[in-house]
């Protein structure tokens, strides 16, 4: 079984040689068939027909493989799509925390609380990426406003 996954292995990074040899290997077996059957496919069939038949089929043989590659590289192709956006959503993602983050630091009230939900909607669509971290994160600004409001309320004498 393993000696099968490292023949597949190969064979998928060097998928042009490999179907370049199987096209290799049909031309050569088709033209022995031609070649070995000619009077048995010439009975009651033209040469023109029968080439036009011969044709079809070498046509198909070659169709058959280059699908397959086709099939193949687009199948690797979706995969890097699909990865490169998972890392444009992450990234989205990662900058509407980070702006969230920064409205926290604001002077103003409001920015203050639009940080706030802006955090907290990420935290809900999110949660298993962004849940811990933003409950953390609003404890300790909590803290902090909590420590600075009873540190603003004692006047120095």
């Amino acid at each position: 079984m393993n000696t099968l996954r490292r023949v597949i292995s190969w064979a998928d990074r060097h998928l042009l040689i490999v179907t370049l040899l199987v096209l290799a290997a049909e031309a050569i077996g088709l033209t022995a068939f031609v070649i070995n059957w000619w009077d048995w496919l010439t009975l009651g069939d033209s040469g023109s027909s029968v080439f036009r038949n011969v044709g079809l089929v070498a046509a198909a043989l070659v169709a058959l493989p280059l699908a397959l590659w086709r099939s193949r590289v687009a199948d690797q192709q979706n995969e890097i799509s699909r990865v490169q956006n998972e890392i444009a959503r992450s990234g989205q993602l990662q900058g509407r925390f980070e702006q969230g983050v920064g409205m926290l630091g604001s002077e103003s009230e409001a920015i203050v609380l639009a940080g706030v939900q802006s955090l907290r909607r990420l935290a809900e669509e999110y949660p298993d990426a962004y849940r811990d971290q933003v409950e953390g994160l609003l404890d300790i600004v909590l803290q902090f406003e909590l420590e600075g409001a009873s540190g603003d309320d004692e006047q120095p004498e």
